[in-house]
Formats: structure tokens, sequence, C-alpha cells
């Protein structure tokens, strides 16, 4: 008696769902690397319950200089590339426009996954310009950092924070990150 010919392997429905199951695994996998090289690995402290204990004072230094009206920001270039030096400004105004002149201007980078690579850096003011504040600065290496200016002037102080990305991967776009929105949300709140 002859016996009807079995189906080849090849067309054995569980035989595919396992190779699409596999597919998706590796496929997944692969995403997740890509996006963990890409996003922000987290802040790095030792002290984290102090810093936590102590966020109601960052909340009101935070409120205090949106009252103040002031106008704090940094230049530095668009792209930055690490071990070359440039130049960086940070530019002062109070509510109504008027240069701050006076104050003491201090940039301090964190490197979010090595605490060990931080670095200060202090600015002084431009003798042509009232209320522009400049430093050379020596890009450090590859990688996400969070830079935090601390301005100081007619004893009030404002704190801005940028994250920077530094030798970013050819077709990178920069978003929002979300240190920056939760700030923003601090700031425009009533």
């Amino acid at each position: 008696m002859n016996r009807p010919a079995s189906p080849s392997t090849f067309q054995n429905p569980w035989l595919w769902a396992g190779v699409a199951l596999a597919i998706v695994v590796v496929t997944v996998n692969v995403i997740f690397v890509l996006v963990a090289q890409t996003t922000n690995p987290g802040l790095v402290t030792e002290e984290y319950v102090k810093h936590g204990q102590h966020q109601h004072l960052l909340d009101a230094q935070y409120r205090a200089q949106s009252q103040r009206g002031w106008d704090v920001s940094v230049n530095l270039p668009l792209e930055l590339h690490s071990g070359t030096t440039t130049e960086a400004h940070v530019i002062a105004r109070d509510h109504s426009g008027a240069a701050l002149t006076g104050g003491r201007v201090e940039m301090i980078w964190f490197r979010p996954s090595d605490a060990s690579q931080d670095r200060g850096l202090e600015f002084s003011e431009d003798s042509e310009t009232p209320g522009r504040y400049s430093s050379a600065l020596i890009v450090p290496a590859p990688g996400v950092w969070d830079i935090s200016i601390l301005f100081e002037s007619r004893g009030e102080k404002f704190l801005l924070n940028r994250r920077v990305l530094i030798d970013p991967p050819p077709g990178y776009v920069r978003r929002t990150s979300a240190l920056e929105r939760i700030v923003s949300l601090l700031i425009d709140s009533p």
C-alpha cells in the first residue's frame, strides 16, 4: 500500500511560526541595544537620598528665579567635538532687558555615566559687552553630558540646566530631555 507523501518540512506552519518568533526576539533586542546607547543612562550620584530630600529647595529656587524674570542663556556651538577648544558664552539680562553685570558664572559638566569625569568651569565678564560672560571650553569626551550653569548677581542665584551630546552619531536628531520638560513645567506653573 502506498502512503501519501508527507508535506515538506518547510511547509510546516509551526516551523515558520518558530522562525518568525526568533526573528521578532532578535529584532526587539537589537532595538533595545540601540535605544540604550542613544538615551540618557541617568545621572550618577552616591548621595541620591540627600539630593532627593532637598528637591524642594531646588523647586523653590526655580520658582523664585521665574518670578524674578531674569533671562540667562548659554551659547554653545551646535556641534561639539571632543578634544577641541571653543568659546562658551553666558548672557544675562534682568526682567526689563538690562544687562546683569558684576555677576559670577560657573558651569559644571556632569557625565551621567561616570561621575569621575565631572568638571567645572569659571566664566569672566566680557568688558566690551555688559551682561556677557565668556570662557574657553575644552570639549570633553564624546557622549551625553548634563551641564548646570549657576549665575549669581545682586545676591540672587539663577540655575540653568542643559543636556549636550558631544560627537553625535550621523543622522542624530536632538529631542527635549525629560529633565528639560520637568524644569519647564516647574517654571511655567503658577
